[in-house]
């Protein structure tokens, strides 16, 4: 079976739609599939399992098959609201739609980064447009894409943190690849700002000097391979491009409190991320 093929994809739209004043008596549709749905601009009111709920844009909400609804505009809504939306079904749409109804139980957030879902959203609009069968993978990886915005959301994680001198994101980099070389001066100097200031900042966001937080993650990324391969010390060496395995051993250490040997092979049979 092909990986994609359990996603079934009814109709991905863009459009831009009004609706009548809220009704005295709502005319209910039966959704044939699940959706996840963006209101991108503007104010609608959902009427679902008998409660009313107002969706004031960025609203990302979503809605089982078979779940009876109702659309309508406020009264002060004059203009037509900017709506994204994919039906689907299948088993993913079940295992993604019981994950959603788990986390966040009122079935409608407001996405953290919402130019994000509707760039995600047009995406997979185009792909429909295009050629849904031919394109089906990658709309239903655009579904994945937006389940992500959805978790990041929900973690706090999406939110832009203010870092006017880049320190955070400096701090970032040394975490995904900490032996690379830093010039922490130029990189002051790139912000504006002396080194004695960026150090200053930099400890503050991150707990440690510049030059030593680049150390802890290089010892960090070094006790991962001990711990999770079977490389040997030599590998591990050449690999956290250290000069030699004495200057490894010196510095692990200090870190750790013992060998690397010792370590890999007190932690060797924990879970991983208990070391």
């Amino acid at each position: 079976m092909d990986y994609f093929e359990d996603t079934h994809i009814l109709v991905v739209m863009h459009r831009f739609f009004t609706a009548p004043q809220e009704p005295d008596a709502p005319r209910f549709l039966t959704p044939p599939m699940s959706s996840i749905e963006f209101i991108r601009s503007g104010h609608v009111l959902l009427f679902r399992q008998g409660k009313r709920i107002r969706l004031d844009a960025p609203a990302l909400f979503w809605m089982r098959q078979g779940e009876p609804f109702c659309y309508a505009f406020p009264e002060e809504q004059k203009n037509a609201s900017e709506h994204l939306f994919c039906d689907f079904g299948g088993n993913k749409a079940e295992r993604m739609l019981a994950w959603l109804d788990d986390v966040c139980p009122e079935g409608v957030l407001r996405p953290a980064d919402p130019e994000k879902v509707a760039e995600i959203f047009s995406e997979a609009v185009d792909y429909y447009r295009m050629d849904r069968e031919l394109y089906h993978a990658e709309i239903v990886e655009c579904l994945d894409r937006i389940m992500l915005e959805i978790a990041r959301t929900l973690r706090g994680g999406a939110v832009k943190r203010e870092d006017p001198y880049r320190v955070r994101e400096i701090g970032d980099e040394v975490r995904k690849d900490p032996f690379r070389k830093f010039d922490f001066r130029k990189l002051a100097a790139k912000s504006g700002i002396s080194p004695h200031h960026f150090r200053r900042l930099f400890r503050t966001a991150h707990g440690l000097p510049p030059a030593e937080f680049v150390r802890t993650q290089r010892m960090i990324r070094a006790a991962e391979l001990l711990v999770m391969t079977d490389m040997r010390i030599k590998e591990i060496v050449f690999n956290c491009r250290f000069s030699g395995s004495m200057e490894f051993s010196r510095s692990f250490k200090r870190y750790a409190g013992m060998s690397p040997r010792a370590y890999r092979a007190k932690y060797r049979d924990r879970p991983a991320g208990r070391a």
